[in-house]
């Protein structure tokens, strides 16, 4: 006669291992949720221990670089004390080298683009002050009074795009690694957006 089968007896060998994998793949999924949640705490803290020193970097650069400017364009040198006067001001500009590089050190590459071109039309701006002040035959001052003005134009720009790229370096309210450009916005998207 036929014998019942023992289902028990046959599945336990293929139970057991079954049992097994799900326990570890449940604490392994478990322990890499952890190690998630972990990482995104620790990121937290990081942007929030650094988010002083990166506003203070940012404050003092922006507010040096617009007094220069504001320095140069509007303060009329004394012609006795021109030489010294320049002197101070190219040292001015030399200690603005030392802020670039730290902000390097804090911020990614859309802060220090612009970073880089509120520095870049600085120079020129300084440049051309200074060879307005020499007055040599070769330099046009018409040329070099729009070159001024121009860059001062981008260089007002460049500060502007600043604010916008540094916001959320500095908004603790969102911290992400990848910002989404807001350039493909239009003015209408903006004021009548999406439901």
């Amino acid at each position: 006669m036929n014998e019942p089968i023992n289902w028990w007896a046959e599945i336990k060998p293929i139970l057991g291992p079954l049992i097994q994998a799900g326990v570890v793949l449940i604490v392994g999924t478990f322990t890499v949720w952890f190690q998630l949640r972990q990482a995104r705490t620790a990121e937290r803290k990081l942007f929030a221990d650094i988010h002083d020193k990166r506003y203070r970097a940012l404050t003092a650069f922006t507010h040096d670089v617009t007094e220069l400017v504001q320095k140069l364009l509007y303060e009329e040198m004394p012609e006795d004390a021109a030489p010294m006067a320049i002197n101070k001001t190219s040292a001015q500009f030399r200690a603005l080298n030392v802020q670039v590089q730290e902000l390097s050190w804090l911020f990614g590459s859309d802060v220090m683009i612009e970073v880089t071109r509120m520095h870049e039309h600085t120079e020129i701006i300084l440049d051309s002050i200074i060879r307005l002040e020499h007055r040599l035959s070769s330099d046009n001052p018409v040329a070099l009074t729009d070159t001024i003005n121009k860059h001062n134009t981008l260089m007002n720009n460049a500060h502007g795009r600043l604010i916008e790229a540094s916001r959320h370096y500095l908004y603790v309210g969102h911290i992400k690694a990848r910002v989404p450009s807001i350039r493909g916005f239009t003015i209408k998207e903006l004021m009548n957006p999406r439901r």
